[in-house]
Order: C-alpha cells, then structure tokens, then sequence
C-alpha cells in the first residue's frame, strides 16, 4: 500500500513448470505387484511432459494417497531419485489389494492396484533329493507356505517364480499349479549333476539353494565310471534257478 509491502513476505513467486503428459506415465518396479505384510511397498513412476522431456517437480507438488480394502485413506510418500523419476512408497497395515493414487500438483496422475499377502512363517517343500537321468522324466516338487498362525497361505501360483540352474549355470524355469492347499511344479532335467532351485514371491528369494542331484544314465555311468558296473547288475542265487519239482515252490533270491 503505498507502495511498499504489506503482506508478510510479499511480492510472492510463483513457479511455472512445464505441462505433465499423463499419457506418458511409466511405473515400474517389484511393489507394482505387491507385497508381504510387514514389508514397506515401493515402485518407481518416470514423468515427463508434453514434449516427452523428463520432468523435474518438488516433492510437495506429489502427494500419494492409498486406500485399503477396510475403505481407510492413508498417506504414502514420493520421493525425488533423478530427472523425473521418483519412488513411491507405503506401509500397508492389512491384507488383500490397495488402490494407490498419484497427484501431481492436485491433479490425478496414476492409480495403481497392488496386493498385499499374509506374512510368511515358513514353506513346507516335498521333493526327491536325487534322480537318476535315465530312469526319470519330469521331477515333482510340492510345496505349502505357511502364515504366522500355521495356517495355509493360499495365493496365485502366478506370483512364485521358480529358477533352476543347471550345473552348467544355464537357468530354468517352472510355473507351479494350486490345488488342495498344495502348490505343485515339475522340470525335465536336461543333464545330470547338482542343480539348485530358488523360489521367489514377488520378486523376492523366499526358498533359496535348494538342491537336486541328478544321477548319470547308466550307460553313460558305467563308460565313464566302470567300476560303478557292479551297482546296476542284478544278481541271483538260489537252487530254484536251475531246478524244481512239480507242485512245490521254487525259490531264489535276487
């Protein structure tokens, strides 16, 4: 008034920032998916603008905001990494699937659904500790995943990835199946030797360096191992081999 300043800390700034093309937003990242209970969800989402230049924003122009499946609001956090490139994050407090939802300076951006599990005490894992090669086709492994009351976690049997690696460091890999409380997956075993399996939910290794050892054929055994011919030989002894009498038993042992 009068030409000098009145208010406070007038004459204010104000700063303009490039228009955000909501058409171009590219989330990435493990918590896309979801997550274990108890773990802090994160992924990352890359803005840019209308001329698909990275774009470079303050953190208290994002605000994130997540609903839970009781219809409760939290807040998550947004936080700057590089140019245009930010990690969102937040700590679920219960079960099933969270709805995520990204301002950018009070306009909606991004909503993105993830799922959160029960936590896991332990994995059950059945399978054979060694096969051989030549006698066996595809090898079983059964598997139950156990919550922190020893009750059953039952999930989708998409979300485990099983890796095999192969003595030659060659990796396979298995999809597993659900039914009866019990998740099932199966390999063909191309060579023979150790090979290792890891199980992984969301992501992340919760059955690591398991191991299987697959046994040579025979034939390739006993060519390259001769003194291992013994153990593939069947042996018989006993009277009943060469001789017998009508009507009474004729035995011998193998």
């Amino acid at each position: 008034y009068g030409g000098k300043s009145i208010f406070g800390k007038s004459p204010y700034s104000v700063k303009v920032v490039p228009k955000l093309d909501l058409g171009n937003i590219r989330p990435e990242g493990r918590g896309l998916k979801g997550e274990i209970l108890g773990d802090i969800v994160k992924f990352n989402v890359f803005l840019k603008d209308s001329k698909k230049n990275s774009l470079t924003l303050n953190e208290d122009l994002l605000e994130v905001w997540v609903l839970d499946p009781k219809k409760r609001y939290s807040l998550g956090q947004a936080t700057a990494k590089k140019d245009g490139l930010y990690e969102i994050a937040y700590q679920p407090k219960s079960i099933g699937q969270h709805i995520v939802t990204l301002y950018v300076s009070g306009e909606e951006a991004l909503i993105q659904k993830s799922n959160i599990l029960p936590t896991l005490k332990s994995m059950e894992i059945d399978y054979p500790k060694e096969s051989d090669l030549g006698n066996s086709s595809n090898i079983p492994f059964s598997i139950k995943l156990k919550g922190i009351d020893d009750s059953n976690i039952s999930i989708d049997p998409t979300l485990l990835d099983i890796l095999i690696q192969r003595p030659d460091n060659k990796i396979l890999s298995a999809k597993a199946n659900f039914s009866d409380g019990v998740y099932r997956f199966e390999f063909q075993p191309e060579s023979n030797g150790e090979h290792h399996i890891s199980i992984y939910l969301y992501d992340k290794v919760i059955v690591s360096e398991y191991k299987l050892d697959i046994g040579k054929p025979e034939k390739q055994d006993i060519i390259e191992n001769p003194e291992n011919k013994d153990k593939y030989q069947c042996v018989m002894k006993g009277k009943g081999i060469s001789k017998g009498v009508v009507s009474l038993s004729s035995n011998f042992l193998i």
